[in-house]
């Protein structure tokens, strides 16, 4: 299905009443299981997925492909979903959980995030469009994810970890890194941060 169908789908009632997932509370992890999520326009932010939000949820398969919107993940562990080209707007966070196999090529991030870890995640072609100080990353933990060819600006990191991660081609400009930890990266991990302020990176010791 084309990305134009799949936006104009959630126009459709009789596709909106067919969804897995509840449109007036919180959805659980039952109902979230393998949802597809493609195409959403202005998740969280408006009708009919303004309530749309993940909180304390185990789930996965979950598919966000081609949408956008404010998406907040809280306390959840999530496992081979999508977030293929998904537009984060500015007012998305990611709170203490877990992804795992997750996909975030060519998407556009904007979002606070903390006390998460990446996990064979791919950030392939994405890019990061902050802004400002509010956005970035702070004690994440990203292991045996890939970068290449990602572009990200305007972002910070603070007591954040790379573990055996691809960072080829990986540019992070006119950032803050106030402090980093790496080790079996590919990639000059020097060369990811030229451009942006850099306060300390460090080369984390194998437990």
């Amino acid at each position: 299905m084309k990305k134009s169908q799949l936006k104009r789908r959630w126009k459709d009632e009789d596709f909106i009443q067919g969804l897995s997932f509840p449109l007036d509370r919180l959805p659980s992890e039952i109902e979230l299981q393998g949802a597809d999520i493609r195409g959403a326009v202005k998740l969280g932010l408006d009708f009919p997925l303004h309530l749309f939000q993940l909180y304390q949820v185990s789930t996965s398969n979950v598919d966000f492909t081609y949408s956008d919107g404010a998406l907040g993940i809280r306390q959840s562990v999530l496992s081979s979903c999508s977030f293929d080209e998904f537009k984060f707007d500015r007012a998305s966070s990611f709170y203490n959980s877990s992804f795992t196999k997750c996909s975030f090529l060519s998407c556009r991030l904007r979002a606070d995030i903390s006390d998460c870890t990446f996990t064979d995640c791919n950030f392939d072609s994405s890019k990061f469009a902050g802004g400002s100080s509010e956005y970035g990353f702070t004690r994440c933990v990203f292991e045996n994810c890939s970068f290449s060819e990602a572009e990200w600006k305007g972002t910070f990191f603070k007591a954040c970890k790379f573990i055996d991660c691809d960072l080829k081609g990986f540019k992070v400009s006119k950032s803050l890194v106030t402090a980093i930890s790496h080790v079996g990266c590919s990639g000059d991990i020097e060369e990811v941060f030229v451009g942006s302020e850099v306060r300390r990176i460090s080369v984390l010791n194998r437990d």
